[in-house]
């Protein structure tokens, strides 16, 4: 009988903690003022989101899982992972991802053009234990989906377990992920904004990050990564992104809070 307790009580256990790594628990929420592309020195696209209609909307914009009505409000538009899709990155991990670009097309962000894209994010610490950020990417938009994407991020690593502005390049076609940089994330405490800056020069193939804190849309000096991502993999052009999203944990992660919280729990009927 107290066997076929505790084999009760680590199935309710493992429901528990299922319950409680759940996608809405982990999800990040961070709002963006301001998306932007320049193109050759001219501005090419921008929004400062002050239409009160989200991306969804709105028929210039692709987007990755869906913005609820009302998400953009007061020239913010909200991020939140939970309102995005299940998307997998370049080693096949899995994360709930909520992305959004313009509809660029194949004459747009091509290698022979300057191309800096950036966006103002609030200053918002994503948190673990699993993998949170919020950024913006490039990607090389091959007709067979993208091979390299340049990604700047604010990321909590899981596996550092700690927060940094993160610049790495994804490799689909070889299912590898190389940190080019990163620094610890500290906001200062006269900043409530923080702009990330994704930059390429014409003809060549790399892209290089930088990011800059501020307030009101004024920003200090633009810190520089060193390191570039090298892109334009089988194709001439890229197309720009800004996201949230958050790591969604594997079921053996799960199986393991589960099977600890039952040891608790049994632990505990031992003593009463």
């Amino acid at each position: 009988m107290s066997a076929m307790k505790n084999v009760h009580l680590s199935l309710l256990a493992v429901a528990l903690a299922s319950a409680f790594w759940s996608t809405s628990s982990q999800a990040i929420q961070v709002q963006i003022n301001e998306a932007k592309i320049v193109k050759n020195g001219t501005l090419y696209a921008v929004d400062t989101f002050d239409n009160n209609l989200t991306p969804s909307q709105e028929p210039w914009y692709s987007v990755t899982g869906s913005y609820p009505n009302g998400a953009e409000s007061g020239g913010l538009l909200t991020l939140n992972s939970d309102w995005g899709a299940l998307t997998t990155n370049a080693r096949g991990s899995v994360f709930k991802t909520l992305r959004t670009g313009p509809l660029t097309d194949v004459g747009g962000l091509t290698k022979d053009s300057g191309v800096v894209i950036s966006a103002i994010f609030t200053e918002v610490t994503p948190v673990g234990p699993f993998t949170n950020a919020y950024g913006i990417r490039a990607y090389d938009a091959g007709l067979g989906g993208p091979t390299r994407i340049a990604e700047l991020e604010v990321q909590y690593v899981a596996s550092l377990g700690t927060t940094v502005i993160r610049f790495f390049l994804q490799d689909f076609v070889n299912g590898i992920i190389t940190t080019l940089d990163e620094v610890p994330l500290v906001f200062p405490s006269d900043t409530d904004e923080v702009e990330l800056i994704l930059t390429h020069d014409a003809y060549s193939s790399d892209f290089t990050g930088a990011y800059a804190f501020g307030s009101g849309g004024q920003f200090g000096t633009r810190t520089n990564f060193n390191t570039a991502a090298s892109m334009f993999d089988g194709t001439d052009w890229v197309r720009a992104e800004f996201m949230a999203y958050s790591a969604v944990p594997e079921p053996g992660t799960l199986v393991l809070l589960g099977l600890g919280l039952a040891g608790l729990a049994s632990a505990r009927r031992r003593m009463s």
